[in-house]
């Protein structure tokens, strides 16, 4: 399964554009050469691409939700993209037909350099709060 931010669905088949989503590092907005190659002369569209079985869309606000719930519920500090990657992998979990199997996931980013982001501002507060205050 591929993720792809659902705001730049381009190997499924949209139009490239320059995109605004927060997935950073995954969804380019082109079409990436590597994708192109695992089934050559094929148009980008919905379905299996090579080893590719499908691309499952997920939204910048998902991504960054489970992202924050893998760093405050699991202790995992990743970004974003790692998020969708999650969630899409917990969307395939839920399938019927997947029940019983074991579904992995790739987290493809660490999230210390996501720190300043949004998504983890109530928590850098927190942490603000329980530290002692020095004069």
């Amino acid at each position: 399964v591929c993720v792809e931010a659902s705001e730049s669905r381009v190997l499924q088949g949209a139009e490239p554009t320059p995109s605004a989503h927060g997935l950073l590092g995954i969804s380019a907005g082109i079409p990436l050469p590597f994708v192109e190659q695992l089934a050559p002369g094929l148009p980008f569209a919905p379905g299996s691409r090579g080893i590719i079985d499908e691309f499952v869309g997920v939204s910048s606000s998902e991504g960054a939700a489970m992202s924050k719930k893998l760093a405050t519920m699991e202790g995992l500090l990743v970004g974003p993209s790692s998020g969708a990657a999650c969630h899409a992998a917990l969307m395939v979990a839920k399938r019927p037909e997947m029940c019983g199997k074991t579904v992995v996931v790739i987290f493809p980013s660490s999230g210390e350099r996501y720190l300043q982001h949004p998504m983890f501002d109530r928590l850098r507060e927190e942490a603000k709060q329980a530290l002692p205050q020095c004069n």
